[in-house]
């Protein structure tokens, strides 16, 4: 700053003959500093500066002690220093050091330091002597307060009690607990501007236009939830316009875009069911599910936002023809019938009792289901009782599992893909299982199911991730079809159902039939996380 009264900054003027001390060096030196710091603290605040290196971020080192990994990036501080930590730190909290109580808070804080360094002397004049250069570094400091912004940025916090023995991630970041990362508090310095291409920014701009066109005429068919999703394409094209839609938000937005038309899809289920029969809409749907997948792994690369935006508008194409088709009238109320004479009841309730069937004989150690029940069972009984006959648990094959697969001849031929998985969902009455699994798009899975009785109907279970329907598969017996197998219908909450199909008593040959499970559209995946078949008692 300038020495006078008046505020400002001193600059050196230099001229032919100015003889220069070391005072007007430092002079120099402090004007571009001070100026640069004034720049940061004015236009940019005080935090953590976003997308670069590894932001600074705090993670739990699964270890089982009290140390954290702290990874590189940079901040400014509230002096406006720019504060770079360039290299990955392990740091340990020592409770017992650091911090005068517990349960107590231990701050993670990043400092600015200027550390002197070469020091030299005049071998001809000694008392000249001093740091040729000061090196501008940091240090992560555990605090027991929150730091002010002028003297270090706070990178995380974490509660600390008596029986904290490991610092790990917070299980809900909302909401972390004693010993767990807490990152709510972490400051952002502000940024300006956009690296996006200027030909993906062009597809933005017309996709979002396009998407409040198409979601408006939605709205205004009682589809309430597509005016959620209406307004976040508005958002991001405001940001677009505004020059501050950076890759990392476009890949946040776009994620957002597909939880809302995620909550548009159940909205459509249960107000505008008859939709569910439009081809355009089925295709909306099957590319929105592809992007989910694609946008969970995305990075904020050119590569991955061209592949997205690519997507949806395939997916936005699809969506504008849906969105002509109008909703069924509501029905009609129907008339109330008129009471029938007491006498003409009774003769009805003769009649009835006169047709209805001797009830068959339940074998008492089975367990009586209803064909939709044993859907959404997270239990296959040894024997059930359904539909008036008994049946019993013959053969099973655990999908995934090398022995009871090879056990059973199983294998997918002639699939464009197929995979293994591991998942873990709940079924309708919320008990979670896990399950290994396969999925193959195309093709025909294959198996042999044993120990049969020739002559008897087969009902074969199949565990499925119910996550979309419309899913339809031809079976066959020894080389026969007996039918299709259609899966119809969704459910993203509770994913797990087992399938049912029933196979007629005069295709069961002999004690083992190979089985074929035929995929009918080439595009669709079909799963199995596990095998049951029950097969009718005389």
């Amino acid at each position: 700053m300038a020495d006078d009264a008046r505020q400002g900054y001193l600059r050196l003027n230099h001229f032919h003959g100015l003889r220069l001390e070391s005072e007007d060096f430092q002079t120099g030196e402090r004007y571009h500093v001070e100026k640069r710091k004034l720049h940061n603290a004015a236009l940019h605040g005080h935090g953590i500066v976003a997308h670069w290196r590894g932001e600074l971020k705090v993670i739990g080192r699964r270890r089982g002690d009290m140390s954290i990994d702290v990874n590189a990036g940079y901040a400014i501080d509230g002096e406006g220093n720019d504060v770079i930590l360039w290299d990955p730190k392990i740091v340990t909290i020592d409770p017992g050091k650091q911090l005068p109580q517990l349960p107590g808070t231990a701050y993670i804080v990043l400092k600015y330091v200027e550390d002197p360094v070469e020091f030299v002397v005049n071998k001809a004049n000694p008392k000249f002597k001093g740091h040729r250069r000061i090196f501008e570094t940091c240090r992560v400091d555990v605090d027991s307060s929150p730091p002010d912004p002028r003297d270090g940025v706070e990178l995380a916090r974490i509660l600390i009690t008596a029986d904290t023995i490991e610092i790990t991630d917070a299980r809900d970041p909302n909401n972390p607990g004693p010993g767990e990362i807490d990152l709510r508090y972490r400051g952002h310095a502000g940024q300006a501007g956009t690296a996006v291409d200027v030909d993906l920014r062009n597809k933005m701009q017309d996709l979002f236009v396009e998407l409040r066109k198409i979601l408006g005429n939605f709205a205004r068919n009682g589809i309430h939830s597509a005016r959620d999703m209406r307004a976040a394409a508005m958002v991001l094209q405001m940001l677009l316009e505004t020059n501050n839609l950076d890759s990392p938000q476009v890949v946040s937005g776009i994620r957002l875009l597909l939880e809302l038309a995620d909550e548009m899809r159940v909205d459509v289920d249960l107000n505008f069911p008859e939709l569910n029969g439009v081809r355009e809409w089925e295709q909306w749907k099957e590319v929105i599910d592809a992007l989910t997948s694609m946008a969970r792994e995305a990075k904020p690369l050119r590569g991955d936002l061209e592949n997205l935006l690519n997507r949806l508008i395939t997916a936005a194409d699809s969506l504008r023809l849906a969105a002509d088709v109008k909703p069924a009238p509501k029905p009609e109320p129907k008339p109330v019938e008129e009471a029938k004479p007491e006498a003409a009841e009774e003769e009805e309730e003769e009649e009835e009792e006169e047709e209805t069937p001797a009830e068959p004989v339940k074998d008492p150690a089975a367990k009586e289901l209803t064909w939709d029940q044993l859907k959404e069972s997270s239990v296959l009984p040894d024997k059930i009782f359904m539909d008036g006959k008994n049946y019993h648990l013959v053969d099973q094959i655990a999908v995934g599992d090398r022995k009871s697969e090879a056990s059973h001849d199983f294998q997918i031929v002639g699939a464009k893909q197929d995979w293994k998985a591991n998942q873990t969902f709940s079924y309708p009455d919320g008990v979670k299982a896990t399950a290994r699994g396969r999925s193959h798009v195309g093709g025909t899975s294959q198996w042999n199911i044993q120990n049969l009785a020739p002559g008897r109907d087969v009902v074969i279970a199949k565990r499925i991730d119910f996550v979309r329907g419309d899913i339809v598969t031809r079976i066959e017996i020894d080389g026969s079809s007996v039918g299709d197998w259609t899966i119809d219908g969704s459910d993203r909450k509770h994913r797990w159902r087992n399938w049912l199909f029933r196979v007629p008593g005069d295709s069961i040959g002999s004690n083992s039939v190979e089985c074929k499970q035929v995929a009918v559209e080439a595009d669709r995946d079909v799963n199995m996380f596990g095998l049951w078949f029950y097969q009718a008692q005389e």
